[in-house]
């Protein structure tokens, strides 16, 4: 038995002009038009997974939401690249936008606590994801390590932020021992893993 379910949930998060200019770091207010175009262009590509351990007695108990955009984006902003780092720059902002207005909608909580919590990775979540495709069948990483640049998964429903968090003793936004300083985020990795999304909150 695979130990887990997979739900497949719809979610359009529509294309707000205003916060795709923002989001982007655009001034130019005719890019909106273009830049909506292309968040209808790439709805298709997003998916969005319910997932559900069946562990015995309590089935259920573990349940996860896992999003992420196909690798026909990623392909997308990697080939603009060699034309224009810039507007390959705007168009992965609009990748991660589109990730977190997606979530907003499924856990508008989570907007809240200005982070995302990564859970700790199960026998019955990484089968799932395996199943999924965003994660080597067998891998052997103890994290949460995705096949997909514009993808994370979390806790469904909110659970809080830093304290269900996997990388709470190494989550760079929480003060060293004796400071009282915020440390920032520091930039996220080009590696696919989970998440680009998680350093920025949502």
């Amino acid at each position: 038995m695979p130990g887990f379910s997979v739900e497949c949930l719809e979610i359009a998060p529509p294309a707000e002009r205003g916060l795709l200019l923002s989001a982007c770091m655009e001034a130019e207010d005719e890019l909106g038009d273009e830049l909506a175009a292309l968040w209808e262009d790439w709805l298709p590509a997003l998916r969005v997974r319910l997932v559900r351990g069946s562990t015995r007695p309590c089935p259920g108990r573990e349940s996860y939401v896992a999003l992420w955009l196909e690798q026909a984006v990623e392909k997308r902003v990697d080939d603009l690249w060699a034309v224009s780092p810039s507007a390959s720059f705007t168009l992965d902002s609009l990748a991660q936008t589109m990730c977190r207005c997606a979530l907003r909608e499924l856990l508008p909580r989570a907007g809240e606590s200005g982070c995302l919590p990564v859970p700790r990775l199960t026998p019955a979540l990484g089968r799932a994801l395996e199943a999924e495709g965003l994660r080597d069948p067998g891998a052997k990483e103890d994290g949460l390590f995705l096949k997909r640049r514009y993808a994370l998964v979390t806790y469904y429903p909110f659970r809080g932020s830093c304290s269900v968090c996997a990388l709470e003793k190494a989550c760079p936004k929480i003060p060293a021992e004796g400071s009282r300083e915020r440390i920032a985020p520091a930039p996220a990795p080009e590696a696919k893993c989970l998440t680009r999304i998680v350093n920025y909150g949502i």
